[in-house]
């Protein structure tokens, strides 16, 4: 919450200062957040936030959080922010992003609401309550959206209190344009299409245009006019009018887009899914880069030419974190969900293990002594797993992996010798069997027999045997993990993707998480990670343009001359300076004036 009202802040601040309010208007902000150095005064970039001032004066408009509002009508330093408030003071109270307040959340805010209203004595529908949301409620709903939103804020709201987006049709928006452009980009063109074949975004832009409309970019890139001239020729494109019909205003999937153009596109039936979602992305950044004019009216009557989107192109990528990861057992085994599936698809199913050093991969269950049945029940599993249980056992695939070293030899890097078993696995009982000829399942019947290796992974450590997560491959020491990343790792990864890309030159990111714990979590994981990755990537990148034969002990002072001749001092300390070294005040004073003290040793 701090995060959204911190940037808030910064927006109200510009408009106010651009506008006719400067020097009329107030506004501070007062979130549980404490600053080094808050402001007194209102500038162009910040709104009042010293505690004290905003205590002592309070501004016309205050920027909260409903959690800090319950402070302030509660805590004795505060008192004096309401002591001049008479019943007609407060005139509107705008919350932001109603829709997230609902249950027992909603509850607080109502009361909160209703409490703040008997503390300043406000008349029943003097308040003028607003409730601001981009997702909530639709034409069918809107009753139960007044509903909701009077309780709420305890007013009664008519139905003429919605105010809902002003959106064109398909049709409305196309108007009468004609259509002079009908084939799309072809398969031929596929590498021209892919974003990888580029040095930056400018070059791939103007690719894509030229794919599409056959002609280069008029003028120089920065200029708007090719824009303005884009947003116009696209329109005359049977297959960009096709896909606004085929959105309807709705969202929809890849898929579900494909299905609806392939019938009416030709040159588009074909069974290449890269193809055609790279066809896909290609159309919707040039339509990113369109822009159209717009004239405004203002207050004192003028008129004013806006340069806006020609349409707005928001594509979101769903990601599902690789949890309970599971593979069939079969010859050619495939990945899922173990969620996913039911008890019976569950029985031909076993965790999957790979070794993060060789890549080494294979099967993984529990196996008692006195049985041959390897049992996969991920809970008994995972526990056993992670506790070096002796019933843990390896099964790999004996086609496809590279030798397995002998008995009674020691793989490189190995401090102990494992012991290599040859065993049939049954893909439907999940029974083995070390005969050697064998055509069927002894336990089942079933004809499916795959032979794996089933190294020895078992130690003995005083009078207990436990079980060792060591490569039978490559011999590294606990290099065997389970398949598998959570949320947090995959979005880390993520970040890394889209900070390193040179096709982002405007480094944003904002993330929401469930619950304040996994936030502050969150915050420090993907603050190392991101880090640690990006180390890594210019650390490669270093090695791969400055060639072989160095050692470890040159490269450090190789590292700084190579980003050094690339980028400055101040901004090379800005990038590689450690996580755990922010702290210096030194690290303060670069964020906050740009540059390095004079003395200084980073």
């Amino acid at each position: 919450m701090n995060a959204l009202a911190t940037d808030q802040a910064g927006r109200l601040a510009k408009l106010i200062h651009k506008s006719k309010l400067k020097g009329h208007l107030s506004a501070g902000i007062y979130i549980g957040q404490r600053e080094k150095n808050a402001s007194i005064l209102m500038t162009a970039e910040r709104l009042l936030s010293d505690k004290d001032s905003l205590r002592l004066s309070p501004p016309d408009i205050l920027l909260t959080n409903y959690k800090m509002l319950d402070y302030l009508l509660i805590r004795p330093e505060d008192r004096p922010l309401w002591l001049l408030n008479s019943p007609d003071t407060l005139r509107f109270l705008v919350v932001d992003e109603l829709h997230t307040f609902d249950g027992a959340q909603g509850s607080d805010l109502g009361c909160l609401i209703r409490r703040l209203k008997a503390r300043l004595g406000i008349e029943p529908e003097y308040l003028c309550c607003v409730g601001t949301s981009a997702t909530l409620g639709s034409q069918e709903e809107q009753d139960d959206l007044l509903g909701y939103a009077s309780a709420v804020f305890g007013e009664n709201l008519s139905p003429n209190a919605i105010i809902s987006e002003s959106r064109l049709s398909a049709g409305e928006f196309l108007g009468d344009c004609l259509i002079s452009h009908v084939d799309i980009v072809s398969l031929e063109k596929e590498e021209e299409l892919d974003p990888a074949s580029y040095n930056n975004y400018r070059e791939y832009i103007e690719a894509q245009h030229r794919l599409w409309l056959n002609k280069e970019i008029a003028g120089d890139f920065d200029d708007p006019d090719w824009r303005f001239a884009f947003g116009i020729s696209i329109k005359e494109h049977l297959f960009f009018q096709n896909l606004i019909k085929a959105l309807g205003g709705g969202i929809h999937s890849f898929d579900e887009i494909f299905i609806k153009l392939d019938k009416v596109t030709k040159g588009l039936k074909i069974n290449d899914h890269s193809y055609k979602i790279k066809m896909l992305c290609s159309l919707l950044a040039l339509i990113s880069e369109a822009r159209i004019r717009v004239v405004s009216k203002e207050l004192d009557g003028s008129e004013k030419t806006i340069i806006r989107p020609f349409l707005n192109v928001r594509v979101q990528l769903w990601m599902r974190e690789l949890r309970r990861m599971i593979a069939e057992v079969s010859k050619k085994p495939i990945l899922r969900f173990a969620d996913d599936l039911n008890e019976a698809q569950l029985e031909t199913h076993l965790p999957l293990v790979h070794c993060r050093e060789c890549g080494s991969m294979g099967w993984s269950g529990l196996k008692r002594k006195t049985n041959s049945k390897i049992m996969g029940a991920l809970k008994d599993y995972y526990h056993a797993f992670f506790s070096n249980d002796p019933k843990v056992v390896y099964l790999f695939p004996d086609d496809g992996q590279p030798s397995l070293p002998e008995p009674g030899n020691k793989a490189e890097g190995d401090s102990k010798a494992q012991k290599i078993g040859m065993v049939h696995l049954c893909s439907k009982c999940l029974n083995v069997t070390s005969r050697a000829n064998v055509d069927r399942c002894p336990s089942c019947g079933h004809e499916e027999l795959i032979l794996v290796h089933m190294p020895d992974v078992r130690i003995k450590r005083g009078n207990r045997q436990l079980s060792v997560n060591d490569c039978p491959y490559c011999g590294s020491q606990n290099s065997l993990t389970l398949l598998g990343s959570r949320a947090a790792s995959l979005t880390s990864v993520m970040i890394v993707q889209l900070y390193s890309s040179t096709y982002n030159d405007d480094k944003k990111l904002l993330t929401f998480s469930d619950n304040v714990q996994d936030a502050a979590h969150r915050a420090g994981f993907f603050n190392g990670r991101t880090f640690r990755f990006n180390f890594r990537t210019a650390l490669q990148k270093v090695i791969l343009e400055t060639g072989d034969g160095r050692t470890l002990a040159e490269m450090p002072e190789t590292f700084i001359d190579y980003w050094t001749g690339w980028i400055d001092q101040n901004r090379y300390i800005a990038t590689f300076l450690a996580p755990n070294m922010e702290w210096f005040n030194e690290y303060d004073y670069l964020k906050t004036h740009g540059t390095l003290p004079e003395d200084s040793t980073l």
